[in-house]
């Protein structure tokens, strides 16, 4: 009778080792699983928005008409996620020799002839959807800009996605009606 209270034991022991063993294997496919859904949904749920920039250039006149001291940013905005998000509008930042900057933000949407103005601070993009924008900005009358060799000056800008991620881009002015 011991014999077969002793055999009883190991079996009971083998099959909760063995349940044992395929419920870590079980839970390993579980979490492996779960964590490859989490990745998907994760990507699916994270919009990636870029910007291609397609122009800077002075618009107005320096010399003639110091009150025209803009800058005109045309650019493609897209959204390579099929997830929706945001960023906030491109901020140009001045760079001057000294090394000292000055972020400029845009006056308005359009452009200084048809007045289209619209002033919200950030750009809206729909999973998968791209359009092309124009800012203007307004170089300010006291900016450290007027009293250094325009030549010499960097340019960037600078953004910020819904997740408060910052980025920025080197990127070349066009003299257009203004000659350095």
């Amino acid at each position: 009778m011991e014999t077969l209270g002793y055999l009883i034991g190991i079996a009971t022991s083998n099959i909760s080792a063995s349940a044992t063993v395929i419920l870590v294997i079980v839970t390993a496919g579980y979490v492996y699983l779960t964590n490859k859904i989490l990745n998907q949904m994760k990507s699916q749920a994270i919009s990636d928005i870029r910007i291609n920039v397609k122009d800077c250039e002075y618009i107005g006149d320096f010399v003639i008409d110091p009150n025209k001291r803009h800058l005109k940013l045309s650019f493609d905005v897209y959204n390579q996620s099929p997830a929706s998000g945001t960023i906030t509008k491109p901020v140009i930042v001045l760079e001057f020799p000294d090394n000292s900057k000055q972020p400029i933000e845009s006056d308005f949407e359009g452009d200084l002839v048809s007045g289209q103005k619209t002033y919200s601070p950030i750009i809206y993009l729909s999973g998968g959807q791209m359009y092309s924008k124009v800012l203007i900005y307004r170089i300010p009358t006291n900016s450290h800009f007027f009293e250094v060799d325009r030549k010499a000056v960097k340019y960037s800008i600078e953004f910020k996605d819904n997740l408060n991620k910052e980025r920025s881009l080197s990127i070349t002015v066009r003299s257009g009606d203004y000659e350095n």
